[in-house]
């Protein structure tokens, strides 16, 4: 199986309870460049019937990664710009923002629009923990395994949510 991705990162920072999306690593190799669409910041987005629930606004990565299923991706936030996190008590994200994270895939020839979103990834709460709490102590940090999907260009969405 032969197929690539863009990081839509449509919700990464859309309900992320203030973290930025900031890279990503597949099979250990960064492949941020190109392909991950720039933050609006690590503010939520309020009206979630707007365009910026889509890839920042409909704006989508210019390039596409190859992947093999089975790859490990690890996502990365931080509170702010990784420069200034030294000294952050909120780094990666305040620890009063708990809640599930998730992970989504569609087909990139859909621009994310619609109920074209399958789910590949959640966790919530187990043991007493949420996933914001793993999130926290892995240092900013989720792993997935990528799913055998039908070949063709995809679109990847991590989100966090706070509640």
């Amino acid at each position: 199986m032969k197929s690539s991705i863009a990081f839509a990162l449509a919700a990464a920072n859309a309900v992320s309870a203030h973290t930025t999306f900031q890279s990503f690593v597949i099979d250990g190799k960064d492949v941020t460049k190109g392909v991950q669409v720039p933050s609006n910041g690590n503010n939520p987005i309020l009206d979630v019937t707007s365009t910026a629930m889509i890839c920042n606004g409909g704006k989508m990565g210019t390039d596409f990664v190859e992947y093999k299923a089975g790859s490990d991706i690890t996502f990365q936030w931080h509170h702010n710009n990784p420069a200034t996190i030294q000294g952050d008590a909120d780094e990666p994200i305040a620890k009063s923002h708990q809640g599930p994270v998730m992970v989504y895939m569609a087909k990139a020839s859909t621009n994310g629009e619609g109920a074209v979103w399958t789910k590949i990834f959640e966790e919530g709460l187990t043991a007493g923990k949420f996933a914001v709490q793993k999130f926290i102590d892995n240092k900013g940090k989720i792993t997935v395994t990528l799913p055998n999907l039908e070949d063709g260009e995809y679109l990847i969405r991590p989100e966090m949510i706070g509640l």
